[in-house]
């Protein structure tokens, strides 16, 4: 049922410009016992709509965010590989956009959230 959930947002957003859609785990799949572990997170108050991160023993390998400002999406992805789950959280957790009460940055922060509670 996941991978169905996982398959329909994957159409639904890959329309989007700037966006990449990559094949993944379901949410909070594990792969082989590695400690790899991937959530697709919707987000909420922001131009990007869904963020999908996989992580490896606590250390980010893949960040795709789907919508939003593409340089500036594409940006923090490559920025944030290879950095601790909870260093990334506590850097940008609160991070606001004009006058919204959250950003893009901010719903990664959740979306790793996420990640950590679904193991």
């Amino acid at each position: 049922m996941i991978e169905n959930a996982s398959s329909q947002i994957h159409s639904a957003l890959s329309p989007l410009e700037g966006s990449s859609v990559s094949s993944s785990r379901a949410e909070g799949e594990q792969e082989g016992g590695l400690g790899v572990s991937s959530t697709l997170y919707t987000c909420q108050g922001t131009c990007s709509k869904a963020i999908e991160v996989t992580a490896k023993e606590g250390v980010i390998e893949k960040v795709v965010f789907y919508g939003g400002c593409n340089g500036n999406t594409k940006g923090v992805s490559e920025l944030v590989r290879g950095m601790k789950v909870d260093d990334v959280i506590k850097r940008l957790k609160g991070t606001t956009c004009g006058a919204r009460p959250t950003s893009c940055p901010d719903q990664l922060a959740h979306a790793l959230e996420q990640l950590k509670n679904d193991k």
